[in-house]
């Protein structure tokens, strides 16, 4: 079923609804809201959703929606030239409680989706939301539902009445260079500028293996309660994975070709970090040249 399924929305999904809010039309008819296209793909029990991006619309007077359907299709070409296998999984609305319009916009999306899909079934279209008032900040979580939408009506009566938004599970999930400008964007929660420096030298190296002797702690520690103390339930699908990275490792290798790994690693780092100055160090030089 539809209501079973996981929505996992990545950290650039929410940045640029987030984006979207902040250039939004302060125009009446918009009603102080952002409205966009999601893109993503399918999986089993699970929709990633991994892009978006904002349309122009407006509600009339009469309380009728419009969108500008020729600027969304334009867009979904152009990002599917970069990016071929994502596909339209549903829109976004920065809504903390779903207005009766809503209807009338996944109708449209389901629309266009269903026209582009080749799938034999119709996909399930989704709809995200994103409080940006934060109403309810005592949860501790970011204010973001998902929804899809189900026909209902009377059981007797094989014709349905209307539709019904059910909401759907939903968890943040991310690529590994979406996780690691997540953590650096972090980094600059504490600062009073809101401002992120890079690290330099052997710093990064530092922090990761920081990072990694704390996680290696946690596992220990969890292992731990779940064999002696019988303090967790066995999870087996986390136990399956605590194996694959214990027969990844790289201490399975023998001393001489864990030490030739060490080695390639820190002679790749520094020529990334000769080639990143050497361009830092031309930019700066350009930059001059361009002033004078």
């Amino acid at each position: 079923m539809a209501s079973q399924l996981t929505v996992k929305v990545h950290p650039t999904v929410l940045l640029t609804m987030v984006d979207a809010f902040e250039r939004r039309s302060r125009k009446a008819t918009n009603k102080d809201q952002a409205l966009g296209t999601l893109l993503g793909f399918y999986e089993k029990g699970a929709i990633q959703v991994t892009d978006c991006y904002s349309i122009p619309f407006r509600v009339s007077a009469g309380g009728t929606p419009e969108i500008d359907d020729a600027f969304n299709k334009e867009m979904f070409h152009a990002a599917r030239r970069t990016t071929p296998s994502e596909q339209i999984v549903g829109w976004f609305y920065t809504v903390s409680v779903l207005p009766n319009i809503a209807e009338q916009f996944h109708i449209y999306y389901s629309h266009v989706v269903n026209t582009m899909s080749v799938r034999r079934d119709a996909p399930p279209i989704i709809l995200l939301t994103l409080d940006t008032n934060f109403a309810e900040t005592g949860k501790g979580t970011l204010p973001v539902s998902a929804f899809v939408s189900n026909e209902c009506g009377i059981t007797s009566k094989a014709q349905t009445h209307g539709h019904v938004f059910e909401p759907l599970r939903v968890e943040l999930d991310g690529f590994l260079g979406e996780n690691v400008a997540l953590d650096l964007i972090m980094k600059g929660v504490d600062s009073k500028n809101r401002e992120v420096t890079l690290d330099n030298g052997l710093v990064q190296i530092d922090d990761s293996i920081d990072d990694l002797i704390s996680w290696v702690d946690r596992i220990i520690a969890f292992v731990d309660n779940v064999i002696e103390k019988n303090q967790l339930p066995e999870d087996s699908n986390l136990g399956r994975k605590l194996n694959e990275i214990v027969n990844t490792a790289a201490t399975l290798l023998t001393t001489d070709k864990r030490e030739n790994l060490i080695k390639n690693s820190l002679r790749d780092y520094t020529m990334l970090s000769y080639l990143s100055n050497l361009t830092n160090t031309q930019l700066c030089l350009e930059e001059r040249i361009i002033k004078n």
